[in-house]
């Protein structure tokens, strides 16, 4: 069974389809072999796609959501 709980670190909190979605890079595993795992995933192309391994939904409602905000 698969973790929903994890510490993370936010890659981007810019989600172009405005749904509350981040990127973000779990800090307890191997981040190069989450991203060698995905068949042809090109972070510069690909981010934000369906085969983003690092884009994950929020728990809340839309309405009521909170994204992270951005230390930059």
């Amino acid at each position: 069974m698969g973790r929903i709980w994890f510490y993370g670190k936010v890659i981007d909190n810019q989600d172009p389809l405005n749904l509350g979605r981040i990127r973000a890079q779990d800090l307890s595993t191997d981040s190069s072999a989450i991203s060698q795992s995905v068949e042809d995933f090109n972070p510069l192309t690909d981010a934000w796609s369906e085969k983003d391994p690092y884009v994950f939904n929020g728990l809340l409602p839309l309405y009521i959501y909170a994204v992270p905000k951005s230390k930059n």
